[in-house]
């Protein structure tokens, strides 16, 4: 497999300082995190004042969907009480959550304000085009989708485009976006990227181009981002939304392009990982399983080869591709194991809101069991922690 050239850094004097001060908020960030967990007692996971629990590190890696669109409803009230204790690192709205402007807007500060031991991801899809929650629902317009995007503007008019996405995002009291798409258009009747306009183009070097824009936009807002999803969904004739995604036969490596093009450049604050079996890279144990739950694409692929050393969330785990092959708790403890650090629960099919306390306990006996599992979540729990200091904690 081809290596990927990382051009080297050109200094900037007018982003130098901002670029140091950042690195400094990573770099306490961990020193924050190695104090927050502390020495954590063998048996049963607890630690001393100065730390965090296992299961605070566990659910710091739950990012929960849910029902309701006020505050005081049964679930909002839930979560907030979950993200109170440290117990979910976030939430994620679906277009059923959001109502109108006010109500939007009193849920995000309602949750904002109920993360008083971390702060909370507060998340959405909105790619533009399919595929955005926020529009007339909230007084919005509507957004152009990507291929439109790049059809009808440059780079730079993208840019500024995008960098009102992230505006009114922010304004809204949304902290994450879940985009940009990077996946290539190279089966333009794959039901879920390329016949709905999803992608920017089958080119690589465009994807590139325009996710770029994508992601300055959004960070010069303050607004974390996913390039998604990785290792491509272009190529696939069906949906994983749907059920199992097999692209063996037909992707390319050059769908890898656009990913380690804005790694090198800096510009991936999170990589999704798309719930897609891709035969070639995976071992005899990895059979038939989707990216999700493999250490080669993550660890060799994504980790050594391209040199992302950042936060990898899952696609959502509640999806077909996942639902209809693992039992819930399985397919979490699997993902963390293969190396992602969050986990999407978008509660479209559960609805249960004992869920999540579930899940933790059930990765947490899990942990216990196995050291090497342990110290993934720990290593999960600092990347986490970096990336909230980086983007959610003022200067």
């Amino acid at each position: 497999m081809r290596q990927f050239a990382q051009p080297g850094p050109r200094f900037d004097a007018g982003r130098s300082a901002p670029m140091m001060i950042r690195a400094l908020k990573v770099l306490l960030a961990l020193a924050v995190g190695g104090l927050l967990m502390g020495r954590a007692a063998a048996e049963n996971g607890q630690t001393n004042n100065n730390s965090v629990t296992l299961e605070e590190m566990i659910g710091q890696m739950l990012i929960v969907g849910f029902d309701g669109t006020r505050p005081q409803q049964k679930w909002p009230r839930k979560l907030g009480a979950l993200l109170a204790k440290g117990h979910i690192g976030g939430v994620i709205f679906l277009k059923r959550n959001l109502s109108n402007a006010r109500n939007a807007r009193d849920l995000t500060r309602f949750f904002a304000q109920s993360a008083t031991r971390h702060p909370a991801f507060i998340a959405v899809d909105q790619e533009g085009g399919s595929v955005q929650r926020l529009a007339g629902n909230v007084g919005l317009k509507r957004i152009s989708s990507a291929q439109r995007v790049a059809t009808k503007m440059d780079a730079e008019q993208a840019y500024d485009y995008y960098r009102n996405v992230a505006r009114q995002l922010s304004e809204f009291g949304f902290n994450v976006n879940f985009g940009p798409v990077l996946d290539l258009n190279t089966n333009p009747q794959n039901p879920i990227i390329g016949r709905i306009g999803r992608s920017y183009s089958r080119d690589p070097d465009i994807v590139a181009r325009y996710g770029a824009a994508f992601v300055r936009a959004h960070q010069a807002e303050g607004v974390i981002t996913a390039l998604k999803h990785f290792p491509g969904h272009g190529s696939s004739r069906t949906d994983s939304h749907l059920g199992f995604v097999d692209i063996s036969e037909t992707w390319r490596e050059q769908e890898l392009v656009p990913f380690a093009r804005l790694i090198s450049e800096g510009l991936a604050d999170m990589v999704m990982i798309g719930h897609l079996h891709l035969g070639r890279y995976q071992t005899r144990e990895d059979a038939q399983l989707p990216a999700t739950f493999s250490r080669v694409l993550l660890g060799d692929v994504l980790r050594n080869q391209l040199k992302f050393d950042g936060v990898v969330v899952s696609d959502d785990m509640e999806m077909g591709a996942i639902r209809k092959r693992y039992a819930p708790g399985d397919a979490l403890i699997r993902a963390i194991r293969a190396g992602n650090d969050l986990l999407i629960l978008s509660g479209t099919t559960s609805g249960q809101t004992s869920l999540p306390e579930r899940y933790i306990a059930a990765i947490k006996q899990a942990a216990l069991e196995d050291p090497a599992l342990k110290t993934q979540i720990s290593q999960s729990y600092l990347r986490i922690v970096a990336l909230k200091l980086r983007y959610l904690v003022p200067d």
